[in-house]
């Protein structure tokens, strides 16, 4: 572990171990662009050296998101295929908060799932509800289906990071009697539907509840917010209101217009992240 690795926010970690991932040339041996370049050594191991550069490759991945992913993610191609293709869209060579390549890309649904899964090894020091299903990638083929526009690069990187903010919000205990103050997580599960176009996420806490650490609800709290004649912003995330507004910020920007080609919102139980492309 490097001395940066300390205090360094998981996100830019991330990004920092991944500048030259999918780039095409000769200096990009493991986690190249291709994916069909990639599955020779995952799933046509024909020696030693095969061997050794898929264990590296999943080595490198794991390393980069400080998690240790299950093997049975990399046991199907499919799914090997479709982590591969939403890791494009949150880090390397063409995530378009690391590069301007002419075809870069902006956070997709199933980046967004990584960035939960990164938030979630934040709060309660393990990943277990977003890793224990083998099967979970299998089909998700559109996973890699945009909730971003393109933005520039550090405007990018700042939509990542209230998406991570977010979801440490809402993913934090708030008081003693939550049941995660035992260790025991407040997300109860978490499945893609629609090939991977939507992502929801449940909790075992509801938004139109009161808290008991506060009389009113989550939504009224928001809907107070937004009727305010002026709304006080901070880039800083000091609670779930700063959260939500920093993300409805950021999802309003885009290169080519304005608003993005996806949603994030929570309903009652549920927070639900989907694309309409």
């Amino acid at each position: 572990m490097s001395w940066l690795d300390i205090d360094e926010h998981p996100l830019y970690r991330l990004w920092r171990y991944s500048d030259r991932w999918f780039l095409s040339d000769d200096t990009t041996i493991l986690v190249k662009h291709n994916f069909g370049e990639v599955r020779k050594f995952l799933f046509e191991s024909k020696d030693d050296n095969d061997f050794f550069h898929a264990s590296e490759y999943k080595r490198k991945i794991t390393d980069a998101l400080y998690i240790n992913l299950p093997n049975a993610w990399w046991e199907n191609e499919a799914s090997a295929n479709n982590i591969h293709e939403s890791l494009k869209c949150l880090a390397g060579a063409f995530f378009c908060g690391q590069t301007n390549n002419s075809a870069k890309r902006n956070l997709c649904v199933g980046s967004a799932y990584i960035i939960a899964l990164m938030a979630h090894q934040k709060v309660y020091g393990n990943a277990d509800i977003f890793i224990n299903d083998p099967e979970t990638w299998i089909a998700c083929s559109h996973a890699s289906s945009p909730i971003f526009a393109l933005q520039e690069q550090e405007t990018a990187r700042t939509s990542a990071i209230a998406l991570y903010d977010l979801f440490i919000c809402l993913f934090t205990p708030r008081h003693t009697n939550q049941e995660s103050s035992s260790g025991k997580s407040l997300v109860r599960s978490v499945c893609f539907y629609e090939a991977g176009r939507v992502l929801k996420i449940q909790l075992n806490w509801n938004a139109q509840k009161p808290s008991l650490d506060s009389p009113d609800s989550l939504a009224k709290i928001n809907s107070k917010t937004f009727q305010q004649p002026t709304i006080n912003m901070s880039q800083i995330a000091k609670n779930t209101r700063t959260t939500i507004l920093n993300l409805w910020c950021q999802m309003a920007i885009s290169e080519s217009g304005f608003m993005s080609p996806g949603v994030v919102y929570m309903e009652a139980d549920t927070i639900v992240i989907a694309s309409t492309k």
